[in-house]
């Protein structure tokens, strides 16, 4: 990952899962690599993780499911996206957040926006 910004937000992401989600190192390893490849299809696009759009997300999506990576493993990624974004958004990292990253939670029903705006709202 060239950019030291995309870096940063990555480290801090990481040692966010390390410390506070107690995840495993094998669980580390996969965030890990599935962020690296969505910063280096942005950084081609002169984007860096805190500015990506939904647009990004969807391109990139896309991408994987044209050089057919397993709809699985394209989850898998995605999911990663999702807590990242939701990182940087409740810690105040980012404003601009890709929407399409934050539509779901783990049971599969959408996240209220009112819900969402007052979460950040008080912070």
């Amino acid at each position: 990952m060239a950019s030291e910004a995309n870096s940063r937000v990555l480290s801090s992401f990481l040692d966010y899962l390390k410390i506070e989600k107690g995840l495993a190192p094998l669980s580390i390893s996969a965030y890990t690599t599935d962020i690296c490849q969505f910063s280096e299809f942005l950084e081609k696009r002169k984007r860096l993780l805190l500015t990506a759009r939904r647009n990004d997300v969807r391109e990139f999506l896309q991408q994987l499911f044209s050089h057919q990576v397993d709809g699985r493993s394209v989850g898998r990624k995605l999911s990663a996206l999702r807590h990242l974004y939701r990182y940087l958004l409740l810690d105040e990292k980012s404003t601009t957040i890709p929407r399409s990253t934050l539509n779901r939670h783990g049971s599969g029903r959408f996240y209220p926006r009112r819900w969402l705006a007052m979460r950040w709202k008080q912070r």
